[in-house]
């Protein structure tokens, strides 16, 4: 808490927002990449059942 509050007091707005939006963009692009795992690994036990059925 107490690094944020430095940065604000340190850096224009402009900066500071700057930086949030960076942060923000980095944590939606994780959330899209987790999701994406989710799909493909999810897609590929999909396939593995109609190559491999289980019996």
């Amino acid at each position: 808490m107490s690094w944020k509050n430095y940065r604000h007091r340190r850096e224009p707005d402009g900066n500071s927002s700057l930086t949030i939006r960076t942060i923000s963009l980095r944590k939606h692009n994780s959330t899209i990449w987790k999701m994406q795992r989710v799909i493909f690994s999810n897609a590929l036990s999909a396939s593995n059942e109609v190559f491999y059925p289980r019996h």
